[in-house]
């Protein structure tokens, strides 16, 4: 017999605030110590900066489907490259030229090739 945990969407609320009103700001403090103490003996000039990393916490993660319906949107409208939203979800960049070029909304047209399109 195996034990199954549902997690009600006030139990995740609960969670998600414990973690950015306590956890969070407590490790950023933590960090700090750490960064005084440890990296700047060895980054004098600040370039390095000690922090705990969260992105592995489930009730901190971004709906997937809603952060990919928001990508494809500003990619859609021209706002963000091709590229842009590969790195938003953690791909790679594109080697093609054009996937660093904004492009006009549903024709995937580079802007600059605009005056050049048949009418």
């Amino acid at each position: 017999m195996g034990l199954i945990v549902h997690y009600s969407t006030t139990q995740q609320e609960a969670e998600k605030a414990l973690y950015t009103n306590a956890v969070i700001p407590l490790s950023e403090k933590i960090s700090q110590g750490h960064t005084s103490f440890i990296a700047k003996s060895f980054f004098p000039d600040g370039s390095v900066r000690m922090r705990q990393d969260f992105s592995s916490v489930e009730v901190l993660q971004e709906d997937f489907n809603e952060k990919s319906k928001t990508i494809v949107s500003l990619r859609k409208s021209g706002i963000i490259t091709a590229n842009e939203a590969r790195a938003e979800i953690g791909h790679e960049k594109l080697t093609d030229e054009n996937a660093d070029k904004l492009v006009v909304i549903n024709n995937e047209i580079p802007l600059e090739d605009i005056d050049n399109v048949p009418s």
